[in-house]
């Protein structure tokens, strides 16, 4: 679970590098914001499935 997590932190981060570079840094800071926003849910709802 922890690995897997990783991997999607880490693939959130390229898309967010990649969507700077396309777009302009305000627009960019807000899918930054998303994406962490996103990586925060995946993280609650696999420590609830743990907890079950």
């Amino acid at each position: 679970m922890k690995s897997g997590s990783w991997i999607s932190f880490g693939i959130m981060l390229l898309m967010s590098l990649v969507l700077s570079s396309r777009f302009q840094a305000t627009e960019s800071l807000l899918y930054v914001y998303l994406g962490v926003a996103a990586i925060a849910l995946v993280l609650k709802l696999i420590k609830s499935i743990n907890l079950k």
